[in-house]
Order: structure tokens, then C-alpha cells, then sequence
């Protein structure tokens, strides 16, 4: 994990004020695995035709700052399996923002959506505040 250092007056290293932000954002890793399952487990509580933001689930699950970890344990998910509704989770803005692996692309991800009732344009934006669970 990346902390930031800086030198105090006598020239000991010490924290500094981002070492708080990187801990927020970066959580350590004993709990790397209980805030991926909490991630998984809150996603699974979004009902169909509703959809949240990354900063929502990781605030959702007491990581206010970790909405970038967010999308990648929903990019680790392989989206064969099912075993989370990824599909319903973009961007803030109400934007499709999944940059896509081997099998999950914006089209997958808007057609998802959109059997579900969600209206998505041709350029992957929706309303996110009528569809916001």
C-alpha cells in the first residue's frame, strides 16, 4: 500500500495527513476480503430496475472513498457466473462506464439493464436519479 511521507522539523519521517485518505481508499488487506463480500452482498440487495454508483456501494459498505475498488472486485467477478448483478451498478453520472473483459462490454452491460426496464441511450447514459435504489 502507497504512503505518502514527508520529513517533520528534526528530520524523523512521519505520516502525513493522505495516510488517513489511503487507508479510507485502500483498505488493509485483512479486510480486502470482507469488503469485497460486502460489496457482493449489498449488490445483491439492488432490485431489478433500479441501479446504484460505485461511490454509493462503497459507502453502503463503510468505505466512502473506495468507489474505484468497487468497480474492481466488479471487474474481478466473472459475469458468467452470476453471482452478483454487476449490471447494475454504473457511474454517478448515470453513465455505463465498464471498460469491459472478456466477456463484459458496455453493450452487454446496457442490454442487461435494458430487459430490466431501464431506459439506456445510444451513448450508455441513463437517469440515474429515476433508477437510483
Amino acid at each position: 500500500m502507497f504512503t505518502p511521507l514527508k520529513n517533520n522539523v528534526r528530520g524523523r519521517v512521519k505520516l502525513n495527513k493522505l495516510s488517513k485518505y489511503n487507508r479510507a481508499i485502500n483498505p488493509p488487506e485483512a479486510s480486502l476480503a470482507g469488503f469485497r463480500e460486502d460489496v457482493i452482498r449489498f449488490i445483491k440487495t439492488v432490485p431489478k430496475g433500479k441501479v446504484v454508483s460505485y461511490g454509493q456501494v462503497a459507502a453502503a459498505c463503510g468505505h466512502p472513498k473506495a468507489a474505484r475498488q468497487v468497480g474492481g472486485i466488479l471487474k474481478a467477478l466473472d459475469p458468467s457466473e452470476g453471482k452478483a448483478p454487476w449490471w447494475r451498478v454504473v457511474n454517478n453520472q448515470g453513465v455505463i462506464s465498464i471498460k469491459g473483459n472478456w466477456t463484459a462490454t458496455k453493450e452487454h452491460q446496457a442490454e442487461l439493464l435494458r430487459k430490466e426496464g431501464i431506459e439506456v441511450s445510444k451513448d450508455f447514459n441513463l437517469d440515474i436519479e429515476k433508477y437510483r435504489y
